[in-house]
């Protein structure tokens, strides 16, 4: 009994390293750290699922921009009947260790994309580059029957690319159909100073040749914001999913040059893709 239970569980993980690596590696899809939010899929009834999807997703040009830039969108699920689940989206990856029907908990990893002299703005291109990060920690959330989540993570950047923690609490509603399910999440974010002196302070150690003026950025709640799915099976095999987000900056990440002056404390974000499932 233990070694199935072992394999269960070093199966997943192996699973989850192997994305994480894939996507650090190989994807800037990060699109300046908006996170793309959850393709949600529910668990199989018995054994389990696996479902793959490719697409496109339009994101800001960096956290704060008002440019916006195209780039592939990903994604990869293996769901256990009992609860079980490794999930890849975007420039996210989790694993829920749990076997319940309510309680969800778990690793998790994100990948930043870096700063650099690529992004549109020519006042941030300017600016010394913010190296990619790479966020490890976990993940919490509880489920009110089938329909209604409560949730929160916490990760922290461990390759030198921000040096930040950030704590993001969550709440989300399900509408399952025939065919169609419609996903709703309100979020929000808290982060400290190493995070927010990374993306929004503008100073001697990293304002370059920009033009932009010195700024002080603290630390404290970043943005609050709602993302929407929209997944449509269209047989037993093949889906369409949607996502449609926005975000709003606030506090001291709003009121930065970065936003205030050369970009915009709204950001939107979308994608559209084409599912599998096996």
């Amino acid at each position: 009994m233990e070694k199935k239970v072992f394999a269960k569980f070093g199966f997943g993980f192996a699973i989850a390293l192997i994305l994480v690596l894939f996507c650090s590696a190989g994807l800037s899809l990060a699109g300046g750290g908006v996170d793309y939010g959850d393709v949600q899929s529910t668990s199989p009834e018995s054994g389990k699922r696996v479902t793959v999807g490719a697409g496109v997703a339009v994101v800001p040009d960096y956290e704060g921009s008002d440019d916006y830039e195209a780039f592939p969108l990903l994604h990869f699920r293996m769901a256990w009947a009992n609860g079980r689940y490794v999930d890849f989206t975007g420039n996210r990856v989790k694993y829920n260790i749990m076997a319940d029907s309510n309680w969800s908990i778990g690793p998790m990893a994100r990948y930043r994309a870096k700063r650099d002299d690529d992004v549109e703005e020519d006042a941030v291109a300017d600016m010394e580059e913010v190296d990619a990060a790479i966020e490890l920690g976990g993940f919490v959330a509880y489920n009110f029957g089938e329909n209604f989540e409560i949730g929160a993570d916490l990760v922290q950047d461990v390759a030198d690319g921000h040096d930040g923690y950030l704590l993001g609490f969550h709440v989300g509603y399900k509408i399952q159909m025939d065919k169609m399910m419609i996903g709703l999440k309100a979020f929000t974010t808290f982060v400290n100073n190493d995070y927010m002196e990374a993306y929004f302070s503008v100073n001697g150690n990293n304002v370059g040749n920009s033009s932009l003026d010195y700024y002080d950025a603290d630390d404290g709640f970043k943005d609050i914001g709602i993302t929407c799915v929209l997944s449509y099976q269209i047989n037993e095999s093949w889906g369409a999913t949607g996502v449609l987000g926005y975000t709003r900056l606030i506090g001291d990440a709003e009121d930065s040059p970065l936003v205030e002056d050369v970009g915009d404390a709204n950001q939107l974000l979308g994608g559209i893709m084409g599912t599998y499932r096996f």
